[in-house]
């Protein structure tokens, strides 16, 4: 890939990419504490998916020569935002549950805002993780499990919220005028039997 244009002005700096036959171009802020390589990533990660999508058509925008312009190598694509996965943030344990299975995945991009593949690493402070499964032991209160996903010195956490099995309350209802009615019935036919 070449550089055929690298051009400042008034803090603006427009970029162009040529490659094959076609010619991108891109402008961002000139940043002064970058360096030359670190501004010309910089335009090529903003810039990447039109040059892919150059890369597909016959006809070009803007045409190039192959005459002149300086090499540039973008960087190799790496890790820079991952996202962690559960396939559950609640759980509330049942009677006689010893443990609960979660889910763990990761969805990670490059800087180039594509699908990077790399080994992801888990993490959590409750339970143990075992081939991207968290397992859980059975909780006697509530308890929140923060679980990370981190790959490349990159890592994002998020909370699971585990609940006791708690044992269901019978509700009795209160009685109503009705309930006092046929209670007095009842005792009168008791009375009236001679049962009472």
């Amino acid at each position: 890939m070449k550089v055929v244009k690298y051009e400042i002005d008034k803090d603006i700096l427009t970029v162009g990419f040529a490659e094959s036959n076609f010619i991108v171009y891109t402008q961002l802020a000139n940043d002064t504490t970058l360096t030359k390589q670190e501004l010309l990533q910089k335009a090529y990660e903003q810039c990447k998916s039109a040059i892919d999508y150059e890369k597909t058509q016959e006809e070009h925008a803007f045409e190039w020569d192959g005459v002149g312009g300086e090499e540039f190598v973008p960087e190799s694509p790496n890790a820079k935002i991952v996202e962690l996965i559960a396939d559950r943030y609640f759980h509330q344990f049942e009677i006689g549950q010893e443990t609960v299975e979660i889910a763990l995945s990761a969805d990670v991009k490059d800087q180039y805002d594509e699908t990077y593949d790399g080994a992801v690493q888990f993490a959590t402070t409750y339970g143990n993780i075992s081939e991207n499964t968290l397992i859980i032991p059975s909780v006697t209160e509530h308890t929140e499990v923060v679980i990370t996903a981190e790959i490349e010195g990159i890592s994002d956490t998020k909370t699971i919220q585990l609940f006791p099995y708690i044992e269901p309350q019978v509700i009795q209802p209160e009685p109503t005028v009705e309930d006092y009615l046929l209670d007095l019935d009842y005792r009168i036919s008791c009375i009236e039997l001679g049962v009472i």
